[in-house]
């Protein structure tokens, strides 16, 4: 069921979706549905506000002159707008110096759920979000499906990349990840940081990660839904400066180094993959975020797994199976794996390459290390399988 917003507030709406998505140069599809989720906790002052701010990060003297208000009232206009999660800091050397519009999502859509809301508001809100991917859903029909994977590799980019999960290594110092070859490199290469343990063990030393609520998890909890993996709430981690404005407006709390790297280590046993989000969703920026979701609950694997969008990732690990004899046919791989690229056949298990994501499920679940991680860096498009195909109906 859509929502009645008045043409010309609909109008206003749909041009600061526009400008949100500029942020991380994402396409608007579904518009109407993405228009509905943003009208539902936004005033017609701040969206004209909001418009003229437009893409440019800006002072507080350039907010004020914007606003045409007095220092006071164009503060806690500002104030407001953060609190919502619309405005974002653009940390400074001195703090936070400029202050710029949020994407729609990455941003502002998760920061709605990120302290555990729960209220007739927030409900609604998810149920304009669960409407806004059943429309997404809809594009899955031919030959809407191929002409969508066909765009999705032709014009779209990763816009994260994959941590992979590891197995614990006691009394053992860092956080290595095991692979089956010897990785050579030059002594000035500079390799992104896609181990997730490590990413939060170097800003957990300088306290300065946050635990949040998954957004996914919440939204399906809102409309009715549950985890298959029974996976808490509090689950997904901001590091660096995200967790201190996460803090500092409430939206999460502050989580010592040891307490994050054992939630992350559970939650990967449980069957969790852990998604590093960038700066502007660019895999080429810094990590700023680490999602610790599931194959049922996560909008992205989610939202594949029941035949809803494609899945384009940055992976850098490729599973293998190394050891076939040493199989027991468990089925763990095939159950935990997120995009299905694993199945068995006459009792061995067969890695569908082009599927895998390098998110080490299979090689963490396996009990008897038939499968192993190797290091290569891929751009990886899962595509938009058919709705009969789907895992998730």
């Amino acid at each position: 069921m859509g929502v009645d917003i008045p043409a010309e507030r609909r109008k206003r709406l749909k041009e600061l979706v526009r400008l949100m998505n500029r942020q991380n140069e994402m396409p608007v599809m579904a518009l109407r549905q993405v228009v509905e989720v943003l009208d539902y906790d936004i005033t017609d002052q701040e969206i004209d506000f909001l418009l003229k701010v437009g893409t440019t990060p800006r002072t507080q003297e350039e907010m004020q002159a914007l606003s045409g208000m007095d220092p006071v009232a164009c503060g806690q206009l500002v104030n407001r707008l953060m609190q919502k999660g619309l405005l974002w800091p653009e940390p400074g050397d001195d703090g936070w110096e400029k202050v710029q519009l949020t994407p729609f999502a990455v941003g502002w859509l998760e920061v709605q759920l990120f302290a555990g809301q729960d209220s007739p508001k927030s409900r609604e809100f998810a149920r304009r979000v669960e409407n806004l991917f059943q429309a997404f859903g809809k594009f899955n029909v031919f030959p809407v499906r191929g002409l969508t994977n066909l765009a999705a590799r032709r014009v779209l980019k990763p816009y994260q990349s994959i941590g992979p999960v590891r197995k614990a290594t006691k009394g053992k110092s860092g956080t290595p990840i095991p692979i089956d070859r010897r990785v050579d490199y030059a002594s000035s290469t500079v390799f992104p940081l896609e181990d997730a343990y490590e990413l939060v063990d170097r800003h957990g030393a300088h306290n300065r990660v946050a635990v949040v609520h998954c957004f996914c998890r919440r939204w399906r909890h809102l409309i009715g839904g549950s985890c298959r993996f029974d996976l808490p709430f509090e689950a997904c981690l901001g590091v660096g400066p995200l967790a201190e404005y996460i803090c500092e407006r409430g939206f999460g709390r502050k989580i010592g180094k040891d307490d994050a790297l054992k939630l992350m280590e559970d939650l990967a046993k449980a069957g969790a993959i852990h998604t590093l989000f960038h700066e502007r969703d660019d895999t080429t920026l810094p990590n700023v975020a680490v999602c610790n979701c599931c194959w049922d609950c996560c909008g992205l694997y989610g939202s594949f797994n029941r035949g809803i969008i494609p899945l384009y990732f940055k992976s850098h690990y490729l599973a293998r199976v190394t050891d076939p004899e040493a199989c027991k046919a468990c089925m763990k791989c095939v159950d935990h794996c997120p995009t299905g690229a694993v199945s068995l056949e006459n009792n061995r298990p067969r890695i569908q390459e082009h599927k895998c994501i390098g998110c080490g499920q299979c090689a963490l679940q396996c009990p008897t290390n038939a499968v192993t991680l190797e290091a290569e860096t891929r751009d990886v498009l899962v595509p938009l399988q058919k709705k009969s195909e789907a895992r998730i109906s």
